[in-house]
């Protein structure tokens, strides 16, 4: 089942494994930061249907 997060990670917060960070600079770190994420994750989770499933009784 889908779970909502709505916590975009920062690229502040974002430290690559070599021990560098990224460029604030960088046109897909500037694009990131302009992103509704949270509309994308609302119309996203809109695409699961929940549901139920009942046991069946033997």
């Amino acid at each position: 089942m889908y779970q909502p997060k709505f916590q975009q990670l920062t690229f502040e917060n974002f430290h690559l494994p070599f021990g560098g960070k990224l460029d604030p600079e960088n046109r897909w770190v500037k694009l990131a930061d302009v992103i509704p994420w949270h509309v994308a994750e609302t119309m996203y989770a809109k695409k699961f249907v929940q549901v139920v499933i009942f046991p069946s009784s033997n």
